[in-house]
Parts: C-alpha cells; sequence; structure tokens
C-alpha cells in the first residue's frame, strides 16, 4: 500500500505554485473582459491574427530553408567496403 500521508511541510509545497496559478488564470478572463469593455477586444484579435501569421510563415520559410539545404548536402553512399585496418578517414 503506498503511503500518502504529507507532513506538514510538504503541503506547503503543494499550495505555493497554487499560489502564483490563481492571479494568473483569473487574469485572463478578467483581461478578455477588460479589453471587451474598452473597446479595444478586435484591435487585439487582429494582433493576434497578424502574430499568428506572420509567425506561421517565418516557420514555413524556415522549414523550407532547412529541407533545401539538407538536400544541398546530400552524399552518396560509398562504393568501397572498408578495409581491415583503416579507419575511413582520408
Amino acid at each position: 500500500m503506498i503511503n500518502l500521508r504529507l507532513r506538514h511541510r510538504d503541503w506547503l509545497y503543494l499550495i505555493a505554485p497554487l499560489l502564483w496559478l490563481v492571479p494568473v488564470v483569473a487574469l485572463l478572463p478578467l483581461g478578455a473582459w477588460w479589453l471587451w469593455q474598452s473597446g479595444y477586444v478586435f484591435r487585439w484579435l487582429g494582433a493576434l491574427l497578424g502574430c499568428t501569421a506572420l509567425g506561421l510563415g517565418l516557420q514555413t520559410w524556415l522549414h523550407r530553408r532547412g529541407r533545401h539545404l539538407l538536400a544541398a548536402h546530400q552524399t552518396q553512399p560509398g562504393l568501397d567496403p572498408p578495409r581491415p585496418g583503416r579507419r575511413g578517414g582520408p
């Protein structure tokens, strides 16, 4: 049977992240409500879509660039089998 009893000090390790998490989680709906009340929600959504499009475009470009660089440095297998006593270097 697993002993699930925690000492008094161990509970503090569980409570500490919750004290950080509560304001962060509360900030999400309160921030959205403030954006709605201030009339900035559509500007924020536009900025969100713009940043998403830029990030996706950058990621696509980097992926294509990486594939192009790998294709440019593709090597062919050697036709000569390795000889005993040779390390395979030039």
